[in-house]
């Protein structure tokens, strides 16, 4: 009677185990259906990079004017900053046509980005504006370049200085800039 009172309670342990496994991997799953959910409803071009500047990860930009391998510095509302040997170019977004990161998506993305104000594309520009650096600029749909002191940064424009013979002045719709490089 005894053997039999055991095998009892060993039957229903083991169901009681099972049962707990079955538990536990569903809750697995659907917390992992959660957090998967959650990046893919936080998941943006910027939110990607964003995640990308605390693991230096090497990355590869594709806009109108060719591809650029580096390391997102920074963020901004509209832009991101690429760090390549001692050059810093500010990218607008609505000109990245393809991003290549050097390792799998997911590795970079820990946890949605807490949303903090960002800087807009002007907002960094005219950080550049007191130390009137020298600035490559290409714009949208022509890839045009244009190279000169950066001068001054409005609303919607960006001016540049060119001193050589003879001195001329650049005005550049804002929305129009696709990479400015210092």
């Amino acid at each position: 009677m005894c053997e039999f009172q055991e095998h009892e309670l060993m039957q229903a342990l083991r169901g009681w185990v099972s049962d707990q496994r079955i538990d536990f991997a569903s809750e697995q799953r659907a917390s992992s259906r959660w957090q998967q959910q959650l990046l893919s409803e936080e998941l943006s071009l910027l939110s990607v990079l964003e995640q990308t500047i605390a693991s230096d990860t090497v990355l590869s930009i594709t806009t109108i004017s060719g591809t650029q391998r580096g390391i997102i510095g920074a963020t901004g509302a509209d832009f991101c900053a690429l760090s390549q040997q001692g050059r810093t170019t500010l990218i607008a977004v609505r000109a990245i046509s393809s991003i290549q990161l050097d390792v799998p998506w997911r590795s970079v993305m820990s946890s949605p980005v807490e949303p903090t104000p960002r800087p807009t594309l002007a907002d960094a520009l005219s950080l550049a504006v007191e130390d009137r650096l020298r600035a490559r600029v290409i714009t949208l749909g022509t890839a045009e370049v244009r190279a000169g002191n950066l001068v001054a940064v409005g609303n919607d424009v960006l001016v540049l200085d060119q001193s050589g013979p003879p001195p001329y002045t650049t005005l550049i719709p804002i929305d129009q800039l696709a990479e400015v490089s210092f």
